[in-house]
Formats: structure tokens, C-alpha cells, sequence
């Protein structure tokens, strides 16, 4: 494919990922105003009513790992809910199997980590681990490869590939645990944050925002600089 069409590819992969971000920003705005409104309940209790969780585009960082470290320390000790857990690098599969021991997980956030690329971020749901996520990452890989046939995408082409080999591309997951088995998660070499969620009791109502390991500064898209990938690593 000639690198000027698959750099417009490329272009419309940003726009559509752009577009998302926007549009759950948006959500998330609209809950906030409903609620400085009195239109809306408290979180959990109406349908409808969307909980947005983790760290928004542009904000700072260390902040944000600072107040999830205040939320689950002032999270009551009998108490049990859900909590975004990010990672302090990219994981394997078989490397989430000690670090989520002993808590109930439901989805987990996976990217193919490029230098300078922006890949696409998944969301694979899981029950057990490591089996559903190989079978979340085969599934994306399926994907990323007829998007690499249709449209001659060299970055999808490798994402494929790295889907294949169940890459070390998880950096975070939703989780549910009382409030000690948390704080023990949290203490954890590869945990980087547990941020709990008392809010959210449907996860389909609830937006999750986690860092990536790169981002130390502020929140912001992964550069999209690089040459396109000649070919798969």
C-alpha cells in the first residue's frame, strides 16, 4: 500500500478513537450537570445514570494516583465494591495471574505498545485469567488482521500479530474485592493504582479511564509520530 494512503488509514484510526474519547466526555459532563442539577440520583441507584472512573485526557497524573491512594485508604474495612486497577507496565496473560490473585475480575484493558504509534485500545471482558484473555487477545487478533487485509494497514498487521503471540499488552483491569483485599492488591510490585468505585454497581453504566504505564506527566493521547512499520517484529 503506498504510504501516503496508509497514512490517511491512519488518520481515520485517530479520528475514530478521538471520537470516542469525545463522546464519553461528553457523558460524563452530562451526568456531572444533571447532578449539580438535582435532576439526577446518586450514583447506582438510576438507570441511566453513568459513573465515570480513572483519570480524563489532560489531567495530571501524580495527582490522580495521589487521590486514588486517599479514596481506597478511606474506603470502610467491611466494605466491598468495584475498583480500576492500573498496572505499572505492560502485562502478559500469564503474568496477570499473580497480580489479580485472590479478586474478582471483569474486564481488562489491553493496547499493542508501539514506539510512537498509536494503537487501539480493547476492552476484552473476562471471568477466569489467563484463559479469557488469550481468547479476548485471538479474537482482537482476527480483527486487527482483516483490518490489515481490507485496508493495507501495516500498524493493524502488527497488532495482529502481536495479539497472536498473547503479548504483554495489558495495563489495567476492573475489579471487584472487600476494601482490605484492595488495599493488599494495590501493594503489589506491578500495581501502579487501585482506584475504588463505590459508585458504580453496573459496569455497563460506568466509563473507565485508566492511565497508561507510559503517562507520567498528564493524560494524553500516545504520540503518533513514527514511520509506518515496514513490517511485524
Amino acid at each position: 500500500m503506498r504510504p501516503a494512503l496508509s497514512r490517511l488509514v491512519r488518520g481515520a484510526r485517530r479520528i475514530g478513537y478521538q471520537l470516542a474519547a469525545v463522546v464519553a466526555a461528553l457523558v460524563a459532563v452530562a451526568v456531572v450537570l444533571a447532578v449539580r442539577h438535582g435532576s439526577a440520583e446518586p450514583s447506582g441507584t438510576a438507570t441511566g445514570d453513568v459513573v465515570r472512573v480513572g483519570v480524563g485526557q489532560g489531567a495530571s497524573i501524580p495527582a490522580y494516583l495521589r487521590d486514588s491512594r486517599d479514596r481506597l485508604d478511606a474506603m470502610p474495612a467491611g466494605q466491598s465494591g468495584y475498583a480500576l486497577v492500573s498496572l505499572a507496565g505492560y502485562l502478559s496473560p500469564g503474568e496477570l495471574v499473580p497480580v489479580l490473585a485472590g479478586v474478582e475480575t471483569f474486564q481488562v484493558y489491553a493496547r499493542v505498545p508501539l514506539p510512537d504509534v498509536q494503537t487501539a485500545i480493547v476492552k476484552i471482558p473476562v471471568a477466569t485469567i489467563p484463559d479469557d484473555v488469550t481468547a479476548g487477545m485471538d479474537a482482537e487478533a482476527g480483527e486487527r488482521a482483516r483490518q490489515a487485509s481490507r485496508a493495507g494497514d501495516q500498524v493493524a498487521a502488527t497488532e495482529a500479530e502481536r495479539y497472536r503471540q498473547h503479548c504483554a499488552c495489558v495495563y489495567a483491569a476492573v475489579v471487584r474485592a472487600p476494601a482490605g483485599t484492595l488495599r493488599q492488591l494495590a501493594a503489589r510490585a506491578s500495581v501502579r493504582a487501585v482506584d475504588p468505585a463505590p459508585r458504580v454497581s453496573q459496569l455497563d453504566l460506568a466509563v473507565f479511564l485508566p492511565p497508561l504505564p507510559e503517562q507520567s506527566d498528564t493524560a494524553q493521547p500516545p504520540k503518533d509520530s513514527a514511520p509506518l512499520p515496514s513490517g511485524s517484529k
